[in-house]
C-alpha cells in the first residue's frame, strides 16, 4: 500500500519545464541535463538511475489517479533513461516508477529534478 502523504506529494508535482526551448531559430541550450525539456515537436523526460534496471515514465490525467499510462524508458549505457513524447506538455502529472534490485517497484517516485512539486 501506497504511503498517503507520499502519494499526496507525488500527485501534486506537476510538470515544470527547465525554461529550454529547443528551436531551429535559437541557440539557447539547456544548462541542466535532466528533467523535462520541451523540444520543437515533443517533449523530453531524462532521469539519471543507473542502479535501475529498468525505469517507467507514468503519465496521470487527474492528481486524484492512483494508476496512469506507463511508457518504459530507454536505457543508455551511462545510467541514464530517457523517453520523448509529442503528446506531453505544461501541465502533465507525472512521476517516474524504477525497476532494480534497490528499488520498489511499487512506488511511483516524484521527479527528482523538478523545480516545484
Amino acid at each position: 500500500m501506497v504511503d498517503i502523504l507520499f502519494l499526496e506529494a507525488f500527485l501534486c508535482t506537476l510538470l515544470i519545464l527547465n525554461s529550454c526551448i529547443e528551436t531551429t531559430m535559437s541557440s539557447k541550450t539547456c544548462p541542466l541535463s535532466y528533467g523535462v525539456f520541451l523540444t520543437k515537436n515533443a517533449t523530453v523526460f531524462k532521469i539519471h538511475a543507473p542502479r535501475s534496471t529498468r525505469v517507467h515514465l507514468v503519465i496521470f490525467n487527474l492528481p486524484e489517479d492512483e494508476t496512469g499510462v506507463e511508457y518504459e524508458m530507454t536505457k543508455q549505457d551511462n545510467g541514464d533513461f530517457t523517453i520523448e513524447l509529442v503528446d506531453a506538455g505544461v501541465g502533465t502529472i507525472y512521476g517516474f516508477r524504477l525497476e532494480g534490485p534497490l528499488n520498489d517497484p511499487n512506488l511511483i517516485i516524484a521527479d527528482p529534478y523538478s523545480k516545484a512539486a
